[in-house]
Protein backbone atom coordinates (compact mmCIF):
# COMPACT_ATOMS: atom_id res chain seq x y z
CA UNK A 1 0.00 0.00 0.00
CA UNK A 2 3.14 2.27 1.04
CA UNK A 3 4.23 1.60 -2.88
CA UNK A 4 0.71 2.26 -4.29
CA UNK A 5 0.80 5.36 -2.64
CA UNK A 6 4.29 6.44 -4.07
CA UNK A 7 3.05 5.27 -7.68
CA UNK A 8 0.12 7.37 -7.39
CA UNK A 9 1.99 10.46 -6.13
CA UNK A 10 4.11 10.40 -8.93
CA UNK A 11 1.66 9.82 -11.82
CA UNK A 12 -0.50 12.67 -10.47
CA UNK A 13 2.13 14.94 -10.47
CA UNK A 14 2.47 14.23 -13.60
CA UNK A 15 -0.86 15.31 -14.29
CA UNK A 16 -3.11 12.34 -14.01
CA UNK A 17 -6.07 11.28 -12.36
CA UNK A 18 -5.42 8.00 -10.36
CA UNK A 19 -7.25 5.96 -8.79
CA UNK A 20 -5.96 2.85 -6.67
CA UNK A 21 -7.13 -0.85 -5.66
CA UNK A 22 -5.22 -3.64 -3.84
CA UNK A 23 -7.72 -6.41 -4.51
CA UNK A 24 -9.12 -8.25 -7.45
CA UNK A 25 -12.53 -6.97 -6.27
CA UNK A 26 -11.85 -3.45 -6.02
CA UNK A 27 -10.24 -3.19 -9.05
CA UNK A 28 -13.21 -5.26 -10.79
CA UNK A 29 -15.42 -2.84 -9.07
CA UNK A 30 -13.57 0.45 -10.18
CA UNK A 31 -13.73 -0.89 -14.08
CA UNK A 32 -17.67 -1.19 -13.62
CA UNK A 33 -18.08 1.94 -12.03
CA UNK A 34 -15.29 4.30 -14.10
CA UNK A 35 -13.89 4.90 -16.93
CA UNK A 36 -10.04 4.46 -17.40
CA UNK A 37 -7.09 5.86 -20.18
CA UNK A 38 -4.34 3.31 -18.63
CA UNK A 39 -4.50 0.60 -16.19
CA UNK A 40 -1.24 0.09 -14.09
CA UNK A 41 -0.61 -3.55 -12.84
CA UNK A 42 1.65 -4.79 -10.10
CA UNK A 43 2.84 -8.08 -11.27
CA UNK A 44 2.64 -8.88 -7.18
CA UNK A 45 -1.16 -9.48 -7.12
CA UNK A 46 -0.58 -12.83 -8.51
CA UNK A 47 -1.01 -14.54 -12.24
CA UNK A 48 -4.91 -15.09 -11.88
CA UNK A 49 -5.88 -12.00 -10.52
CA UNK A 50 -3.81 -10.71 -13.35
CA UNK A 51 -4.97 -12.79 -16.00
CA UNK A 52 -8.92 -11.33 -14.52
CA UNK A 53 -7.82 -7.96 -15.22
CA UNK A 54 -6.19 -8.23 -18.27
CA UNK A 55 -9.85 -9.97 -19.76
CA UNK A 56 -12.11 -6.74 -17.98
CA UNK A 57 -9.42 -4.25 -19.54
CA UNK A 58 -9.77 -6.08 -23.16
CA UNK A 59 -14.04 -6.36 -22.84
CA UNK A 60 -13.90 -2.49 -22.42
CA UNK A 61 -11.48 -1.22 -24.94
CA UNK A 62 -8.83 -0.23 -22.84
CA UNK A 63 -5.83 -0.09 -25.32
CA UNK A 64 -3.37 1.87 -23.51
CA UNK A 65 -2.62 0.39 -20.15
CA UNK A 66 1.10 -0.70 -18.80
CA UNK A 67 2.17 -3.24 -16.61
CA UNK A 68 4.45 -2.52 -13.76
CA UNK A 69 6.64 -5.46 -13.38
CA UNK A 70 10.30 -6.52 -12.48
CA UNK A 71 12.96 -8.26 -15.50
CA UNK A 72 12.11 -12.21 -14.24
CA UNK A 73 8.21 -11.10 -14.41
CA UNK A 74 8.69 -9.69 -18.10
CA UNK A 75 9.07 -12.59 -19.62
CA UNK A 76 6.46 -14.40 -17.74
CA UNK A 77 3.56 -12.06 -17.94
CA UNK A 78 4.43 -11.54 -21.89
CA UNK A 79 2.77 -14.15 -23.71
CA UNK A 80 -0.52 -13.38 -21.00
CA UNK A 81 0.09 -9.35 -22.27
CA UNK A 82 -0.48 -10.64 -25.94
CA UNK A 83 -3.40 -13.01 -25.19
CA UNK A 84 -5.29 -10.24 -23.84
CA UNK A 85 -4.57 -7.70 -26.51
CA UNK A 86 -1.74 -5.35 -24.74
CA UNK A 87 0.81 -6.23 -27.00
CA UNK A 88 4.32 -6.26 -26.67
CA UNK A 89 7.13 -4.14 -24.48
CA UNK A 90 4.29 -2.79 -22.25
CA UNK A 91 6.45 -3.09 -19.52
CA UNK A 92 7.45 -0.40 -16.67
CA UNK A 93 9.48 -1.84 -14.51
CA UNK A 94 10.58 -1.49 -10.50
CA UNK A 95 12.13 0.53 -9.09
CA UNK A 96 9.86 3.19 -10.65
CA UNK A 97 11.85 6.34 -12.23
CA UNK A 98 9.75 9.45 -12.56
CA UNK A 99 11.96 10.51 -16.52
CA UNK A 100 11.31 6.39 -17.27
CA UNK A 101 7.76 7.05 -16.34
CA UNK A 102 7.33 10.10 -18.53
CA UNK A 103 9.66 8.94 -21.47
CA UNK A 104 7.20 5.82 -21.67
CA UNK A 105 3.66 7.22 -20.86
CA UNK A 106 4.66 9.59 -23.78
CA UNK A 107 5.69 7.25 -26.25
CA UNK A 108 3.69 5.58 -29.17
CA UNK A 109 2.84 2.51 -27.37
CA UNK A 110 0.89 4.51 -25.28
CA UNK A 111 -0.39 7.27 -26.44
CA UNK A 112 -3.45 7.17 -28.07
CA UNK A 113 -4.43 9.97 -30.04
CA UNK A 114 -8.38 11.19 -29.71
CA UNK A 115 -9.97 14.21 -32.00
CA UNK A 116 -10.56 17.07 -29.41
CA UNK A 117 -8.59 15.82 -26.64
CA UNK A 118 -6.14 17.33 -24.22
CA UNK A 119 -2.98 15.69 -25.61
CA UNK A 120 -3.21 18.08 -28.99
CA UNK A 121 -2.90 21.08 -26.67
CA UNK A 122 -0.29 19.27 -24.00
CA UNK A 123 2.56 21.60 -24.43
CA UNK A 124 5.06 18.19 -23.81
CA UNK A 125 3.52 16.40 -27.25
CA UNK A 126 3.52 19.67 -29.34
CA UNK A 127 7.20 19.93 -29.36
CA UNK A 128 7.88 16.74 -29.34
CA UNK A 129 5.71 16.52 -32.73
CA UNK A 130 7.53 19.43 -34.10
CA UNK A 131 10.75 17.70 -33.12
CA UNK A 132 10.20 14.26 -34.45
CA UNK A 133 8.75 16.07 -37.66
CA UNK A 134 12.47 17.17 -38.36
CA UNK A 135 12.90 13.98 -40.12
CA UNK A 136 15.49 11.74 -40.28
CA UNK A 137 18.52 12.48 -37.70
CA UNK A 138 21.66 10.56 -36.57
CA UNK A 139 22.14 11.05 -32.83
CA UNK A 140 24.92 9.93 -31.11
CA UNK A 141 24.47 9.59 -26.93
CA UNK A 142 27.89 9.19 -25.23
CA UNK A 143 26.40 8.01 -21.89
CA UNK A 144 27.57 4.97 -19.38
CA UNK A 145 24.26 4.93 -17.10
CA UNK A 146 21.89 2.04 -17.73
CA UNK A 147 18.72 4.26 -17.10
CA UNK A 148 19.46 7.52 -18.61
CA UNK A 149 20.41 5.21 -21.40
CA UNK A 150 16.58 3.93 -21.31
CA UNK A 151 15.52 6.87 -20.59
CA UNK A 152 16.63 8.49 -23.96
CA UNK A 153 15.45 5.83 -25.87
CA UNK A 154 12.14 6.16 -24.39
CA UNK A 155 12.04 9.70 -25.17
CA UNK A 156 13.41 9.20 -29.15
CA UNK A 157 10.85 6.06 -29.31
CA UNK A 158 8.47 6.70 -32.56
CA UNK A 159 10.87 9.40 -34.06
CA UNK A 160 12.43 8.95 -37.20
CA UNK A 161 15.99 9.35 -35.57
CA UNK A 162 18.49 6.45 -35.28
CA UNK A 163 19.92 6.47 -31.87
CA UNK A 164 23.67 5.31 -31.40
CA UNK A 165 24.92 4.85 -27.74
CA UNK A 166 28.57 4.42 -26.31
CA UNK A 167 29.03 3.93 -22.88
CA UNK A 168 31.90 6.26 -22.04
CA UNK A 169 33.65 9.15 -24.10
CA UNK A 170 36.27 7.22 -25.59
CA UNK A 171 33.89 5.12 -27.61
CA UNK A 172 32.09 8.67 -28.65
CA UNK A 173 35.49 9.48 -30.00
CA UNK A 174 36.36 6.37 -31.69
CA UNK A 175 32.43 6.48 -33.36
CA UNK A 176 33.09 10.11 -34.67
CA UNK A 177 36.42 9.19 -36.17
CA UNK A 178 36.25 5.85 -36.86
CA UNK A 179 32.66 5.65 -38.62
CA UNK A 180 31.30 6.89 -41.81
CA UNK A 181 27.92 7.96 -40.01
CA UNK A 182 27.92 11.86 -39.66
CA UNK A 183 25.77 12.49 -36.56
CA UNK A 184 23.83 15.38 -36.74
CA UNK A 185 23.67 16.31 -32.80
CA UNK A 186 25.60 14.21 -29.76
CA UNK A 187 24.33 13.81 -26.47
CA UNK A 188 27.23 13.66 -23.52
CA UNK A 189 26.89 12.86 -20.54
CA UNK A 190 29.83 14.33 -18.32
CA UNK A 191 30.90 11.97 -15.91
CA UNK A 192 31.74 8.70 -17.40
CA UNK A 193 34.51 5.88 -16.74
CA UNK A 194 37.58 5.61 -19.37
CA UNK A 195 36.91 9.26 -20.99
CA UNK A 196 34.81 11.90 -19.29
CA UNK A 197 32.30 14.07 -21.28
CA UNK A 198 34.83 17.07 -21.59
CA UNK A 199 37.88 15.57 -22.84
CA UNK A 200 35.57 13.82 -25.09
CA UNK A 201 34.25 17.35 -26.45
CA UNK A 202 37.71 18.78 -27.15
CA UNK A 203 38.79 15.26 -29.21
CA UNK A 204 35.59 15.59 -31.61
CA UNK A 205 35.57 19.15 -32.03
CA UNK A 206 39.61 18.41 -33.28
CA UNK A 207 37.65 16.74 -36.58
CA UNK A 208 36.87 18.96 -39.14
CA UNK A 209 33.83 17.78 -39.76
CA UNK A 210 32.14 18.06 -36.28
CA UNK A 211 33.74 21.37 -35.51
CA UNK A 212 30.09 23.03 -35.90
CA UNK A 213 27.67 19.58 -34.92
CA UNK A 214 26.13 20.57 -31.68
CA UNK A 215 27.41 19.03 -28.58
CA UNK A 216 24.59 18.84 -25.69
CA UNK A 217 25.94 18.21 -22.01
CA UNK A 218 24.00 15.74 -19.74
CA UNK A 219 25.01 16.56 -15.83
CA UNK A 220 23.55 16.14 -12.72
CA UNK A 221 25.54 19.46 -11.91
CA UNK A 222 23.61 22.13 -12.05
CA UNK A 223 26.18 25.09 -10.64
CA UNK A 224 26.92 27.41 -13.83
CA UNK A 225 31.02 26.95 -13.16
CA UNK A 226 30.36 23.41 -14.60
CA UNK A 227 28.15 25.04 -17.13
CA UNK A 228 31.05 27.29 -17.97
CA UNK A 229 33.78 24.58 -18.31
CA UNK A 230 31.33 22.61 -20.64
CA UNK A 231 30.64 25.75 -22.79
CA UNK A 232 34.69 26.33 -22.65
CA UNK A 233 35.46 22.83 -24.36
CA UNK A 234 32.76 23.34 -26.92
CA UNK A 235 29.51 22.32 -25.63
CA UNK A 236 26.45 24.00 -26.99
CA UNK A 237 23.46 23.45 -24.35
CA UNK A 238 23.08 21.63 -20.99
CA UNK A 239 20.58 19.73 -19.39
CA UNK A 240 20.48 18.66 -16.20
CA UNK A 241 19.48 15.48 -14.94
CA UNK A 242 17.21 14.35 -13.61
CA UNK A 243 15.74 14.94 -17.40
CA UNK A 244 12.75 17.03 -17.66
CA UNK A 245 11.37 15.97 -21.00
CA UNK A 246 10.13 18.84 -22.19
CA UNK A 247 13.48 20.70 -21.59
CA UNK A 248 15.15 17.58 -23.70
CA UNK A 249 12.22 17.83 -26.59
CA UNK A 250 13.21 21.88 -26.57
CA UNK A 251 16.77 21.54 -26.40
CA UNK A 252 17.31 19.10 -29.21
CA UNK A 253 14.53 20.46 -31.08
CA UNK A 254 16.18 24.51 -30.89
CA UNK A 255 19.65 22.52 -32.05
CA UNK A 256 18.51 20.30 -35.05
CA UNK A 257 15.97 22.73 -36.69
CA UNK A 258 18.44 24.24 -38.42
CA UNK A 259 19.71 21.47 -40.17
CA UNK A 260 16.38 20.65 -40.84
Amino acid sequence: QKLAAVWSAMFKAMGAEVMSCDTLASCQEYLKKMSFDRMVIDTALGHRDIESILESAQERSLDAWCLVGTLRDQETFESRWEKYGGGRGRFLLKPLYREIVQAQLSSPHFHREQEGSQSETDPLEEIKQRLFALGSKEILLAEDNATNQMIIRLALEGSPFRLTVADNGQKAVELVSQTDVAYDLILMDIQMPVMNGYDATARIRGYKRYSHVPIVALSANVLKEYQQKAQSVGMNSYITKPIDMEAFYETLYEWLKSKH
